[in-house]
């Protein structure tokens, strides 16, 4: 398994189940994987919770939500579910902390990212 996925499993992805997904195919995944990092959604939510609109930024969970989940990446998965069911029924109370974890998870999973992609050049 090449180095960026054995770095997300042990971060708490579940990079098997992405890649039967993905018929095995390791560099597909990595392809997706560098998707999910530039993604604007993670940028969409934010401004959306700023702004206090519960649809678009349920619209941005979602889609956060919906690559995490394909792409096997767990720790941002879990916490896109837990803002998409109170976003869902329309609530923004409460949620700030649970962004800024996301936030904190988004930033790791990219410095990881960004370390295997410099190792590899």
């Amino acid at each position: 398994m090449k180095a960026l996925l054995i770095k997300l499993e042990s971060w708490g992805c579940d990079v098997k189940d992405a890649l039967t997904r993905l018929t095995g195919d390791e560099d597909l995944l990595i392809d997706c994987i560098a998707i999910v990092e530039k993604d604007p959604a993670f940028q969409k939510l934010g401004e959306a919770l700023k702004r206090a609109d519960a649809a678009g930024a349920f619209e941005a969970v979602h889609t956060i939500k919906g690559i995490a989940a394909n792409t096997g990446l767990t720790p941002l998965y879990d916490l896109a579910v837990e803002l998409a069911a109170p976003l869902r029924r329309g609530e923004l109370q409460g949620l700030e902390l649970t962004y800024q974890r996301l936030l904190q998870k988004h930033g790791e999973f990219r410095q990881i990212v960004a370390s295997e992609t410099a190792h590899s050049r």
